[in-house]
């Protein structure tokens, strides 16, 4: 049986934890997959009038804080312009990342160009490479989700999801070894250097898909 459990932040105190009612019968319980804000973790900085997009009249872009590198990438890939939601990028790879314009030529802010490693000025239809220190851009490693309940799993952690939203990687059924009505659902945002601690959610709506 699959289970959306969705909550908002604002009725969760601003995090990633809540109670979640087991159904009757159910065996045990896995992780599907997760869905929180892209900034839960916050780890890429806010970049105000980060993007301007096109010329005559330029389209300026305020770029969000992301909890980590890939849902900043995402960022790149999904941006469309306000006027014809045309597409303005396409990014690719991880460490050595290619970020191709499509039609428009853009300019980068001095603080996001810095941080890319890239020039300011990005002609359209061409492809830029950059470099990218993971380890110095990206702290975040993954998000571990932990299940409190009476079940058959280290420390309660039911599965671990690569971004804030994606399908577990790491995941496998725990049977519960004893009855319970409800347990604590928790998401824990994992650094590359072992330090761990509660995702935020402001007051959004985020949510995990869990099967009993």
């Amino acid at each position: 049986m699959l289970i959306q459990v969705n909550a908002l932040g604002s009725d969760t105190q601003n995090l990633c934890r809540t109670r979640v009612p087991i159904p009757a019968g159910a065996e045990g319980v896995k992780l599907v997959s997760i869905n929180i804000p892209a900034n839960a973790g916050a780890f890429t900085p806010e970049f105000p009038i980060g993007i301007g997009i096109g010329t005559n009249p330029v389209e300026n872009v305020d770029v969000p804080a992301f909890g980590s590198f890939i849902d900043f990438k995402l960022y790149f890939n999904n941006l469309r312009t306000t006027v014809g939601t045309n597409r303005v990028f396409f990014a690719y790879g991880e460490n050595e990342m290619d970020l191709c314009t499509d039609q428009y030529d853009v300019v980068l802010s001095n603080e996001l160009a810095s941080y890319l490693g890239l020039g300011v000025g990005l002609v359209g239809n061409k492809c830029y490479t950059t470099t990218v220190n993971l380890q110095k851009l990206d702290p975040v490693y993954d998000y571990k989700v932990v299940f409190k309940a009476p079940i058959l799993a280290q420390d309660h952690t039911i599965g671990v999801a690569r971004s804030t939203q994606s399908e577990a990687y790491s995941n496998e059924f725990h049977p519960f070894t004893e009855y319970a009505e409800f347990g604590i659902i928790e998401i824990f945002c994992r650094l590359r250097s072992g330090e761990e601690f509660l995702a935020t959610c402001g007051d959004e709506l985020w949510g995990v898909e869990l099967e009993f």
